[in-house]
């Protein structure tokens, strides 16, 4: 029997979700052991092929619970809030719907404001260049990544101004 839902058909032994070729069948036992092995939304996304949304779906089928990896590796493994995105490939308001559901208060030093620029650069640099990429797997505005990105080379660079330089 195939039950469907909007984001795919499912089956006992797996489901069928939406990418972008169409649609593939991901086993549960291989879906689970990926998961067991990454410890990583987004690792376990990429091998597959497949959406946040519907990876969710299929761990929320299958009866993995992801939201307590992501709350143990917060809470227990203190993993900052910007490591768990990048992780997970989650945006912040997901992280933060994520714990607050789960009883997690995030420490102020780990508000979306505050990700590290660093982190930020890295991202950059893991999309080859490709700010646009690195901001969506930040949970980020493109504007947000750039302003990020130019608060760190002020931090770097000492800043010169046309008078000081007899221009």
């Amino acid at each position: 029997m195939v039950v469907y839902n909007f984001d795919g058909a499912y089956r006992h032994d797996g489901g069928y979700v939406p990418t972008h070729e169409g649609f593939t069948f991901v086993p549960f036992s291989e879906l689970i052991e990926k998961m067991e092995q990454t410890r990583s939304l987004l690792e376990t996304r990429k091998h597959f092929r497949i959406s946040s949304q519907a990876l969710r779906a299929l761990l929320t089928k299958t009866g993995y619970d992801f939201e307590a990896l992501i709350v143990g590796q917060y809470k227990n493994e203190r993993v900052s809030a910007g490591t768990l995105m990048q992780r997970h490939g989650l945006g912040f308001a997901k992280l933060h719907e994520i714990l607050t559901k789960n009883g997690v208060v995030l420490k102020q030093g780990n508000r979306k404001d505050k990700i590290d620029s660093e982190i930020c650069r890295k991202a950059v640099e893991r999309h080859g260049g490709n700010k646009s990429a690195a901001a969506r797997a930040l949970g980020i505005d493109r504007g947000t990544l750039a302003k990020r990105l130019v608060a760190r080379e002020a931090l770097t660079e000492p800043r010169v101004r046309g008078s000081e330089t007899g221009q």
